[in-house]
C-alpha cells in the first residue's frame, strides 16, 4: 500500500500512553522494530491445539526436543546451532548436569 506523501502522517495515542503534556510535538524514532525470537510455549500451544493442531504434533516434537538435547549434551556446539536462542543457554546448563 503506497502512502500519500501529500497529506501529513498521523500518529494516534492511546491515552494510556500520554504521560505528560508536552508543547513540542515531534516525534523521534529510536529504531524501527524488527523480528525477534518466538518461544513455543503453553500459550501458544493451547491457540494453535483449539485452532486444530492435533495433540499427537506437540507431542512428537517435545520428544523429538528432548532426543536432540540427550543426544548433543556431549556437544554443546551442535546444541546451540539447533535449539532456539532463548532455550539454548538452559539446555547447555542441562547437558553439563547430565
Amino acid at each position: 500500500m503506497q502512502q500519500d506523501m501529500s497529506e501529513p502522517l498521523k500518529v494516534r495515542l492511546r491515552e494510556s500512553q500520554i504521560k505528560f503534556e508536552a508543547q513540542d510535538l515531534s516525534l523521534n524514532i529510536i529504531r524501527a522494530s524488527t523480528f525477534g525470537q518466538g518461544y513455543f510455549n503453553r500459550q501458544v500451544i493451547q491457540l494453535l491445539y483449539c485452532l486444530g493442531v492435533p495433540e499427537e504434533y506437540f507431542i512428537e516434537m517435545q520428544a523429538n526436543a528432548v532426543c536432540l538435547t540427550t543426544v548433543s549434551s556431549l556437544n554443546e556446539k551442535i546444541l546451540a546451532k539447533k535449539l532456539p536462542l532463548g532455550i539454548s543457554n538452559q539446555a547447555k546448563q542441562l547437558g553439563r548436569a547430565l
